[in-house]
């Protein structure tokens, strides 16, 4: 297994934080990271966390994941 690229810890909000049908506020995170020197095709996959449910109920939180499909320019 490889070692992560880079850790992001409580990242800010976006300042654009539209809102969504039901006029509720959303947003999304930013944050920027150091890519590392490749070429060509490779996958990125993220495991983000948080703390406790949006509902601020529970202790032990959510864990999210994605995958993304790059290419690096060569």
């Amino acid at each position: 297994m490889r070692s992560p690229f880079a850790y992001v810890s409580d990242p800010g909000l976006s300042d654009e934080r539209p809102t969504n049908m039901a006029g509720v506020v959303s947003g999304s995170y930013e944050f920027t990271v150091k890519l590392p020197e490749k070429q060509g095709n490779h996958i990125i996959f993220t495991i983000w966390q948080r703390e406790r449910a949006a509902n601020g109920a529970g202790g032990s939180g959510e864990t999210f994941h994605s995958v993304s499909d790059v290419t690096f320019a060569k």
